[in-house]
């Protein structure tokens, strides 16, 4: 069975993958010029490189029970920072 804690990193993670997928879908789906499309992908894979920089040491931090506070934390951390983002 999960810890509690190890279960909402794991859950953080496959929504914010799941979100850029259906970003990607979305990005193929809509139509618009070249230029405005290789933007959009653009965009989506700085925001894969940063899910990755954050998300997979959340992931492996959450299988010590000592340090799952801080792989809580970082899974966390790309929904803090684009509300603080929009706050501004």
């Amino acid at each position: 069975m999960l810890q509690p804690m190890r279960f909402a990193i794991y859950m953080i993670a496959g929504g914010q993958f799941i979100f850029l997928c259906l970003a990607w879908v979305n990005i193929a789906m809509t139509p618009s010029d070249a230029a405005g499309q290789g933007m959009a992908y653009g965009f989506l894979m700085v925001g894969f490189l940063a899910l990755a920089i954050v998300i997979i040491p959340a992931v492996l931090l959450a299988r010590s029970e000592k340090w799952q506070g801080v792989g809580l934390f970082l899974a966390a951390l790309p929904f803090l920072v684009l509300i603080w983002i929009n706050a501004i």
